[in-house]
């Protein structure tokens, strides 16, 4: 949690007569940008829990918080997402003896089986 974002966003919030509409604000950019939740749920819990009005509430959150905020966190999450991704390891190529030794055991189990065909019938 990046307090001073917080503190600058909040800032950023313009003056209002409605007192419990500005408290709703400041809740608001606290729980959006301080706990990094969810734009949409968070104004429609806050805008209940004060009894102010949503779109009022979301006017003020896009004033308050720059577009560009939820451009570069959604950018983090997604680079994060994609570090948590299972990278196979590297395909090692196969040496030229273990190669010939893995030819020579196939070719002697083929005898064999050869063999044992033969003696079966």
């Amino acid at each position: 949690m990046n307090s001073e974002l917080v503190k600058e966003y909040q800032a950023n919030i313009p003056p209002t007569d409605d007192f419990a509409l500005g408290r709703a604000a400041y809740n608001a950019v606290y729980c959006i940008v301080g706990k990094y939740g969810e734009k949409k749920i968070v104004i429609t819990n806050v805008s209940r829990k004060h009894k102010v009005s949503a779109y009022e509430l979301k006017v003020l959150i896009d004033i308050a918080i720059p577009s560009e905020f939820f451009t570069l966190r959604a950018m983090k999450a997604k680079k994060r997402l994609e570090a948590s991704f299972h990278k196979p390891e590297a395909i090692k190529p196969i040496s030229e003896s273990k190669k010939e030794i893995g030819k020579q055991a196939i070719s002697g189990i083929r005898e064999k089986i050869a063999n044992s065909k033969n003696n079966a019938s």
